[in-house]
C-alpha cells in the first residue's frame, strides 16, 4: 500500500522544499490549502484515489499541526483506505526562527501575513505526533537563501 506522508511545522520552516524534493521522486503533493472547507471534499478524495493507486503521496498543511485537525483526517482516510500508511514529518517547534526565516525569505509573498499565520493562525496549537520524523529549521541567510 502507498504512503502518504504529512509535512507539519510553521510557515518558513521548509514544508514545501521537502514536499518539493518527495514530489521529485515521485510522490504526488498537495501544498497548503488541502483542508480549506471548499477544497476539502475534492482533495480528500483525489488522495484517496491515488493511495488506491499505489502511488505514494505528501501533503502539506498547516492546519494540521493541530493535533484535531491531525486526528479527524486520519480518521477519513483510514475509513476510505483502511491500509493505508501515514507518516508525520515535523519540523521543531520553533516559532522565532519560523518567523525570521518568514521575513527573509523572498519566494513567498507578503512576509506578515505569514508570521501572522504562525503566531495567531497556529501559535501554541502546534504539537508534534507521536513517532514523526523531526527536522530542525534551517535558518536563511540574510539574502534569503
Amino acid at each position: 500500500m502507498a504512503t502518504v506522508t504529512f509535512v507539519l511545522g510553521y510557515c518558513g520552516s521548509g514544508k514545501s522544499f521537502v514536499a518539493d524534493q518527495m514530489e521529485r521522486n515521485g510522490a504526488r503533493k498537495w501544498d497548503e490549502g488541502f483542508a480549506m472547507e471548499e477544497n476539502l471534499p475534492r482533495n480528500l478524495q483525489d488522495l484517496v484515489d491515488t493511495l488506491r493507486a499505489g502511488r505514494d503521496c505528501v501533503v502539506v498543511e498547516i492546519q494540521f499541526c493541530s493535533k484535531e485537525n491531525r486526528d479527524t483526517i486520519t480518521t477519513l482516510l483510514k475509513a476510505k483506505v483502511p491500509d493505508v500508511k501515514i507518516e508525520w514529518l515535523a519540523f521543531e517547534n520553533n516559532l522565532a526562527l519560523a518567523n525570521e526565516n518568514c521575513r527573509r525569505r523572498r519566494n513567498k509573498g507578503d512576509a506578515e501575513i505569514h508570521v501572522q499565520t504562525n503566531t495567531v493562525g497556529i501559535g501554541d496549537k502546534y504539537t508534534i505526533p507521536e513517532g514523526a520524523t523531526l527536522r530542525a529549521i534551517y535558518r536563511l541567510s540574510e539574502e534569503g537563501t
